[in-house]
């Protein structure tokens, strides 16, 4: 029931043209601790700039992993 709730959101927020989506490529490392600072950052800059925050945006992160399973399989059964 929540999921579906934040979907309606999404669409809402999509609709009216206040959600930002960024993609970027991910290789290594924690996805989910970047994502974090990287909010944590970026909601800093925004509440500080008050003409920006009346907007009411929402900005979602999409990683996109740079190698395919294939190339990882690949690379695990090459010795």
């Amino acid at each position: 029931m929540a999921r579906k709730r934040e979907r309606e959101e999404e669409n809402l927020l999509e609709t009216n043209q206040k959600m930002i989506q960024l993609h970027y490529l991910f290789d290594w490392g924690s996805r989910c601790e970047f994502n974090e600072k990287f909010h944590r950052l970026w909601l800093t800059i925004l509440n500080e700039d008050l003409t920006f925050k009346q907007y009411g945006l929402k900005i979602q992160l999409n990683s996109k992993h740079c190698y395919s399973s294939n190339i990882l399989l690949a690379r695990s059964i090459t010795y």
